[in-house]
């Protein structure tokens, strides 16, 4: 109990009886959950030795290093787990959105050119959804997030929609916080990288530049994600397109797909070997989703179920398919 999971270790060596025995209490501070949990500061590797994450009664993960080999969760060994984010299919499912949005930040800029690194501005966008289903996660409520293209919005918010809203937003300048914080960001790291001279910025520059305003605008991602959490609590699915765009939430997902009896379980990052599963082997929530993203091949949809586990669930290569995000 003196070893909190956030911000301890429990050192421990074999002595001449191969008996284990503490050696000391390492304090490692809470940066390393920002690997999944998202967080602008990244902390040092941990140095490849054994590390047994103990989550409760019979939940144990097995690290090496960085690298996860196995888990236990209730009675199974589940070693078929991903970090999602480092496949290639979901960051090419945003593609077109970033380019948007750097076209969009490049238009409204007021300061000399400074080249971005693209990739900033997917792993921002990574780490908002890493905190949200972190956050989803950590209560025990579960929920589910479907995001929609932003061109598709009319065909899902009609009157004759395969989506009822509980709740749905107001088009107005408000849904777009999400770009005006990225919009910020980027124009503050330009200006620092302009008086600086640094030739070009992206998530390194943002992490390693000490600046009290991006400090705020990081927060303000954060609350962002927190924000979206909140309304996840609410029965139903909540739906965003991929500019982060709040459509509504609390909604419920009408899609009907007779002829599907059965998903991939994927088993790589990118599903090139995946398993059949029977649509029946889950509850009302998941066949919900796969349904879905049977009929809406673009959507990206991420279940988490109240056990903690997370699903990303996508129409790929033809077939709805699921992977079990890689959680603590």
């Amino acid at each position: 109990m003196a070893a909190d999971f956030f911000r301890s270790l429990i050192g421990v060596y074999p002595d001449p009886e191969e008996q284990l025995k503490i050696w000391g209490i390492l304090l490692s501070g809470t940066r390393w959950v920002n690997a999944v949990d998202g967080g602008r500061f990244s902390s040092a590797p941990i140095p490849k030795r054994i590390v047994i994450h103990a989550l409760g009664p019979g939940r144990l993960t097995v690290f090496l290093g960085h690298q996860r080999v196995a888990a236990l969760s209730s009675g199974q060994l589940e070693a078929n787990a991903f970090d999602l984010f480092q496949s290639s299919w979901l960051p090419d499912s945003f593609k077109s959105v970033r380019a948007e949005n750097l076209k969009a930040i490049y238009n409204d800029l007021n300061l000399p050119y400074v080249p971005l690194n693209v990739e900033f501005l997917r792993v921002i966008s990574q780490n908002v959804l890493r905190r949200t289903l972190s956050v989803v996660r950590d209560s025990k409520h579960g929920g589910t997030l479907v995001f929609i293209e932003p061109d598709e919005e009319p065909l899902f918010t009609g009157p004759k929609a395969p989506i009822r809203f509980k709740y749905r937003l107001t088009n107005d300048v408000q849904r777009s916080r999400y770009r005006k914080l990225l919009r910020a960001a980027f124009s503050r790291l330009a200006q620092l990288a302009h008086e600086q001279k640094i030739t070009d910025v992206g998530w390194m520059e943002y992490q390693s530049v000490v600046d009290r305003q991006l400090s705020d605008l990081d927060e303000a991602f954060f609350e962002f994600a927190h924000f979206l959490a909140d309304l996840m609590a609410v029965d139903g699915a909540l739906i965003l397109t991929k500019r982060y765009e709040i459509v509504g939430f609390g909604a419920e997902l009408l899609a009907e797909a007779p002829q599907l009896t059965g998903v991939r379980r994927a088993m790589d990052l990118e599903a090139e070997i995946w398993a059949n599963e029977a649509l029946d082997d889950v509850g009302t929530r998941h066949r919900a989703v796969y349904r879905f993203c049977n009929q809406y091949p673009e959507c990206v949809a991420i279940v988490i179920s109240q056990d903690g586990s997370v699903r990303f669930v996508k129409n790929h290569n033809g077939a709805v398919t699921y992977w079990n995000q890689l959680s603590w």
